[in-house]
């Protein structure tokens, strides 16, 4: 059998070395790991911050917008508050109008028929009275007398249509005043943001307008027609404008509580 080669082993200067190497490949490499961790930490950190520092100033700015926001709502309801119990005033103002207005109209109502029965009574007085001249044309001093009470009875009659006139102005003013009543509640559920009552009151209030077109004389239909042009502007905006619409309700209540004019105006020549 031939004899094993001998294994040299290295001496103690290439282990000094070995060892010296290795050593310093890992201080280098744990320097470098250690220096990569450190910048990229200090990095991270500083764009962390800038983030965090963004989403501050971002809340910063949400927040001062936000109590802007909510104060300017405050604002509007105490407004709206105020606007309603102003309102509700009126309404109940106008409301103790119309019931004194239509206790009034009943009791010249029951005037009214008592005295067309008087004027039909008196008719058939002067009928007979008439008869009775022609029967007696032949008397003259009683047909002067006869005479003196057909002009009484004729003056009667004048004061029963003069009556009779009164009572047909009182009974535009009372439709004019529940005119405004459904106007006035239709303004308090246009701020409810009840567009559907809202509607409803409009539509009623022009249907008494439109019947009392019919029957007011000729220089009051103007105003009439004039009131009923703001409630149709006012359907036509409901319920996209409702702003537009509270505008045209409250010009048509500025009409109304004006009422109807009193007398014709005489018409004006142009100077020459």
């Amino acid at each position: 059998m031939s004899a094993e080669p001998a294994i040299t082993k290295p001496t103690f200067i290439v282990r000094f070395i070995r060892i010296t190497v290795r050593l310093l490949l890992i201080l280098i490499f744990g320097g470098a790991l250690g220096a990569g961790l450190y910048f990229g930490t200090s990095a991270l950190y500083q764009q962390y911050t800038r983030v965090i520092e963004d989403h501050a100033a971002r809340l910063d700015a949400l927040e001062s917008r936000q109590l802007q926001n909510s104060q300017l709502t405050l604002d509007r309801l105490e407004n709206f508050q105020d606007r309603i119990e102003t309102l509700e005033i009126q309404g109940d103002t106008d409301k103790d109008a119309l019931a004194d207005l239509q206790s009034r109209f009943d009791a010249l109502e029951e005037t009214q028929t008592n005295l067309l029965a008087d004027t039909n009574l008196f008719s058939e007085r002067i009928s007979t009275v008439e008869q009775m001249v022609d029967k007696t044309s032949s008397l003259g001093e009683k047909q002067a007398t006869l005479q003196n009470q057909v002009e009484e009875l004729s003056r009667s009659i004048d004061a029963l249509d003069e009556q009779s006139s009164r009572l047909d102005i009182l009974y535009h003013d009372f439709q004019i005043l529940r005119a405004m009543e459904l106007v006035t509640r239709a303004r308090l559920n246009l701020m409810s943001d009840n567009l559907t009552l809202a509607r409803s009151d409009i539509k009623s209030s022009r249907d008494i307008l439109a019947l009392l077109q019919t029957i007011v004389p000729d220089y009051q239909t103007d105003t009439v027609i004039a009131i009923m042009a703001l409630l149709d502007d006012a359907l036509d905006k409901l319920p996209n404008f409702p702003v537009s619409t509270a505008d045209k309700l409250e010009g048509a209540w500025a009409l109304l509580i004006e009422g109807l004019p009193p007398e014709e105006k005489p018409a004006t020549t142009p100077d020459a």
